[in-house]
């Protein structure tokens, strides 16, 4: 199987839809741990958590997702109502994986 970008980024959709559609059908907030395990059944091989965790770090910053405040260490996860969600996100897809740029061009990172 190839591992050029464009597969890799149409893995990464591929991901973001799993998990989307697991957070749009669950009753109350999935933890990163609980969205890992959830995928790890449909999908029926193991996926590493950090991936998880990318995926979801992204999805946030599309306004798709977002983090449900919580005590402890455990992050819960939520998707975004339709109603609330930018108009930008059509936008955003299509350049989720391009790395951020800084205003003096240099690459930035999400903030985790």
């Amino acid at each position: 199987m190839s591992n050029s970008p464009t597969t890799r980024r149409r893995q990464g959709e591929h991901l973001r839809a799993q998990l989307m559609a697991a957070l749009a059908a669950a009753p109350a907030p999935m933890t990163t741990a609980e969205l890992r395990e959830h995928l790890d059944t449909q999908l029926g091989r193991p996926i590493v958590i950090e991936k998880i965790y990318r995926a979801l770090v992204i999805l946030a910053g599309r306004g798709e997702i977002h983090r449900v405040p919580t005590r402890g260490r455990n992050t819960q996860w939520a998707s975004t109502p339709a109603a609330q969600r930018n108009s930008a996100d059509t936008v955003s897809q299509q350049t989720a994986d391009v790395p951020l740029r800084s205003t003096d061009g240099r690459p930035q990172r999400p903030a985790i």
